[in-house]
């Protein structure tokens, strides 16, 4: 008896889809949330440019937006189960907290110079006040 060798089509029909881009980026943060370090590095590749960018935009300050960059990937890694897709996509989910890291970092710094700004007169006004008022006696001519 001869054996022929058949080989199997698939039905006719459209193609099945290829996973987007959304469920990809979707499931790297899933796998980030389970620990997956060669997940947060992709992620990383795809979007630190672009939030790089954004961090500089804002804070005007290279330096600042490196840092900062760092910073928003170390809150990615640490609370990646946090995402939710229903939400919006993981690009939106990555510049909306650099945003607003980016404002807070702003903000943080206005107030460091205005209470900075507060305490060297609060010394100026105590050194005045241990000296004691300047009189016109004691001026010299």
């Amino acid at each position: 008896m001869s054996c022929s060798h058949v080989e199997l089509e698939a039905p006719p029909g459209p193609p099945s889809p290829a996973p987007s881009r959304v469920e990809d980026e979707a499931s790297l943060v899933r796998a980030i949330a389970s620990g997956d370090r060669a997940a947060l590095a992709r992620l990383y590749d795809l979007y630190s440019s672009l939030l790089f960018a954004l961090g500089i935009r804002i804070l005007r300050d290279r330096r600042e937006a490196e840092d900062l960059l760092h910073d928003v990937f170390l809150e990615i890694w640490r609370s990646a189960a946090d995402y939710d897709p229903d939400r919006g996509k993981v690009r939106t989910w990555l510049l909306i907290r650099m945003r607003c890291r980016a404002q807070d970092r702003l903000r943080s710094a206005r107030v460091s110079r205005r209470v900075g700004g507060d305490e060297a007169a609060y010394k100026c006004r105590a050194t005045t006040r241990a000296r004691g008022p300047i009189s016109s006696s004691s001026a010299s001519p």
